[in-house]
């Protein structure tokens, strides 16, 4: 991959995702910790930013069909920018979720690069293509998770910056999101040509479809895909959710809120390591002697895996191992699903099928929150604390078991090729 488009792409997802990795550490322990929220208030957080992703993810994808990837990618990080500042500015838990609600309607980031990233490239290279987006995801979180702890910790020790120790993280974000802005402007060309560009109305080619939800549910085999998908990210949407505040219960139980989080941030990027190191050697290797569908398959047997494993631990070095399957699971599956569900999607509907594949995930993100939430405060007979922080854990787990049985179904798909036609609707 040469193409000096592809450089600027990944420069781009990666300083945007820093701005994000540095927020995830911090966020749902520094809503209980400063403004007393419960934990379904806490993780309401990330359902309402999911929330906003449903519900703009097939407008922005669709815009981006008619108007072009870079002004919308624009518009969304903008969005991310201004849900920053506003995290920053914090002083009550309402304005917490203001800023995360004007993020999630703005959030068409990376549902655009997969729009753009199927514009530049062709069925043989379209699975790396969207590893490299994967690998810009965890290379973000490389560096993001471990700065945000850095920056809590070295605050909290200044005694003229105390107060504002929750808000430098989010400061930083601001910081790298608006580097990401700059990058789009000046560095990243258009893909989507003009007569390629769908027009929101009038003017629209003889045979082509308007992209909405129910033109996409009808392409054959997206229905199955975002089946899997659902419930596959449903029961990461559990782990992501609930995974603060395991952490500080199980891992960290008597460590001050801080050092919590500092840890946090180191423990994801060390799996943000091990998932940039597998997408950028291994992906596109595996991809071309199994196949996108085997590789999905045996990426959900190892995150059953792995989610038995979060589970079950309570301690920080055991936890590091079991992210090591978890974090190569999620390497291969990511991009082999995405370009899976890409082939089945005419080129005028790429930007809306890549847009309600994300909306169907941001959905489960909507639903993973609150039962993380519901399960964390509920109160289980006999069922010990540390238990109960792990409940979320272990519903995931056997919602990746119920999504191992189903990637089955996927090896019996015929995937269309550049040699045969798209298949028709149902």
């Amino acid at each position: 991959m040469k193409d000096r488009r592809f450089i600027a792409l990944f420069s781009i997802v990666f300083v945007d995702l820093i701005g994000l990795g540095i927020m995830i550490p911090i966020l749902l322990l520094h809503a209980e910790a400063s403004f007393g929220a419960t934990d379904l208030q806490a993780t309401g957080l990330l359902t309402v930013y999911s929330a906003g992703l449903v519900i703009a993810g097939p407008i922005l994808g669709r815009l981006s069909d008619a108007f072009g990837r870079r002004p919308v990618l624009i518009l969304s990080q903008i969005g991310t920018l201004i849900g920053f500042i506003i995290l920053a500015m914090a002083n009550s838990l309402w304005m917490l979720y203001l800023g995360r609600i004007i993020d999630g309607v703005s959030g068409g980031n990376i549902t655009t690069a997969q729009a753009y990233i199927n514009d530049i490239t062709t069925e043989k290279n379209r699975a790396q293509g969207f590893g490299l987006i994967a690998a810009a995801f965890s290379s973000g979180f490389i560096v993001g998770p471990a700065l945000s702890g850095l920056v809590v910790n070295f605050t909290s020790n200044i005694p003229s910056l105390a107060q504002y120790t929750q808000s430098a993280p989010f400061v930083l974000a601001a910081m790298f999101s608006l580097a990401s802005i700059l990058g789009t402007y000046f560095f990243l060309p258009e893909s989507l040509a003009k007569e390629d560009r769908n027009p929101l109305r009038g003017g629209r080619k003889v045979g082509k479809k308007s992209g909405g939800l129910f033109d996409v549910l009808k392409v054959r085999n997206v229905r199955i895909i975002l089946t899997f998908t659902f419930i596959t990210f449903l029961g990461f949407s559990l782990l992501q959710a609930s995974f603060a505040l395991f952490m500080s219960r199980n891992i960290f139980p008597d460590e001050p809120l801080e050092v919590v989080q500092r840890n946090i941030g180191f423990l994801l990027t060390w799996f943000g390591v091990n998932s940039v190191l597998m997408q950028a050697f291994f992906v596109g290797r595996l991809v071309k002697r199994f196949g996108e569908q085997r590789l999905v398959v045996f990426a959900t047997f190892l995150r059953v895996i792995a989610f038995f494993g979060v589970a079950l631990s309570r301690d920080a070095y055991l936890l590091a191992i079991v992210f090591v399957p978890f974090a190569v699971g999620n390497a291969i599956s990511q991009p082999s699903i995405q370009s899976m569900i890409s082939r089945f999607a005419p080129p005028e509907m790429r930007g809306s099928v890549m847009g309600v594949f994300q909306s169907t995930n941001s959905t489960t993100l909507i639903v993973g929150p609150i039962i993380a939430g519901l399960l964390l405060q509920a109160q289980f007979a006999s069922v010990s604390a540390q238990a109960q922080a792990a409940m979320p854990m272990v519903v995931g787990a056997v919602l990746m078991g119920i999504a191992f049985i189903l990637s089955i179904r996927l090896l019996r798909m015929d995937l269309p090729t550049q040699e045969t036609e798209l298949p028709a609707a149902d």
